[in-house]
């Protein structure tokens, strides 16, 4: 069946398993200081789905143990992870602060952007509607290579080590950049098999169903 932009993008977050409930975070700290009258905290995930100021339970922030009504947050930023409470939240020192949220890896257009690199990769320029159905399990092991490649870059440039230490719960650092190469290199190749097998079966299909038989032919002299 031929693809749609919204299809490719579609099937492409299903592989990467970043659907809008796809992947949760359950009470987790978030970042900022307490006990001296801030406000502003951060989570340690960006690009959230889930609105700080229109959550409903389970999801939303939670102070020691207790989840904090939607009125509680004056302003949410989930692009960045950051939030505001309202000033009638009182921290003290010790509290603790944690939040549950959905979140999302990637936004559409670069998902789209993925996509179409699949698209010039195979050789059928930046629309992905161009890439027949037999290609298109490539196109998508393609897509996330490509996605999870960013996500390495990502993580790298932009997460902060600070983040990293404190996030984990036994202490270790876990490097997820290395991580993250390594699904990039596992789909590409993985993008790479299917495209040659695709080509194989196309070759073969289109081979001629006859074949020769090489024979014999005696040498008989002329007669005199």
């Amino acid at each position: 069946m031929s693809w749609s932009i919204a299809s490719a993008r579609e099937e492409l977050r299903t592989l990467l398993s970043d659907g809008p409930t796809d992947r949760i975070v359950y009470r987790k700290k978030v970042f900022g200081e307490i006990g001296t009258g801030n406000l502003r905290f951060r989570t340690f995930e960006f690009r959230r789905v889930t609105d700080f100021t229109t959550a409903v339970a389970p999801l939303g922030v939670w102070k020691n143990g207790s989840l904090l009504s939607a009125v509680s947050i004056s302003a949410d930023f989930p692009d960045t992870g950051d939030f505001v409470l309202a000033n009638t939240v009182v921290l003290a020192d010790g509290d603790i602060l944690e939040a549950s949220y959905y979140v999302q890896w990637f936004i559409d257009s670069e998902v789209d952007e993925f996509m179409k690199g699949s698209t010039q990769w195979l050789g059928m320029g930046p629309d992905p509607t161009n890439i027949p159905d037999g290609l298109q399990p490539s196109a998508l092991k393609y897509g996330a290579a490509e996605a999870y490649q960013k996500l390495a870059i990502r993580w790298t440039l932009h997460t902060s080590e600070t983040f990293r230490l404190e996030d984990s719960p036994d202490g270790v650092q876990v490097n997820n950049a290395q991580k993250f190469t390594d699904m990039a290199k596992y789909f590409r190749s993985e993008a790479l098999k299917l495209r040659d097998e695709y080509w194989t079966r196309q070759g073969q299909y289109l081979q001629p169903l006859f074949h020769s038989n090489v024979g014999r032919v005696r040498d008989i002299p002329p007669r005199v």
